[in-house]
């Protein structure tokens, strides 16, 4: 495939392309974006599952409660929100203050404030 000049500015040809979020191949198929999207969600289940497993395993040490003890019902008794959830929070917090520090001073400050 040859290469496009537009305007004296050549323009490489590549095998797969990102526009607007989706991958986009030489023959116009899905299968790349797939692929990368299922692998993405695939880490965003197995991260989950890590929380809830933890997030557990810190609620029987806390209550003292058997393993049988259905974790649902142990985060109602300790009024837990579910650590995801949590960890989401902080995430957004800390984007948000990092991105309003960046906008007033021009540069990036990462100290708590």
């Amino acid at each position: 495939m040859k290469d496009i000049c537009v305007d004296e500015t050549l323009i490489e040809y590549k095998s797969e392309v990102k526009y607007l979020g989706i991958t986009l191949d030489k023959k116009l198929l899905w299968n790349r974006h797939v692929a990368l999207t299922t692998n993405k969600k695939i880490t965003q289940v197995t991260t989950r599952n890590t929380f809830d497993k933890l997030q557990r395993l810190a609620c029987v040490c806390i209550t003292g409660a058997m393993r049988t003890c259905l974790t649902k019902a142990l985060k109602v008794i300790l009024d837990l929100t579910p650590l995801h959830i949590v960890v989401e929070v902080v995430v957004y917090a800390e984007i948000y203050r990092v991105t309003r520090v960046g906008a007033e001073g021009n540069e990036i400050a990462f100290q708590r404030t």
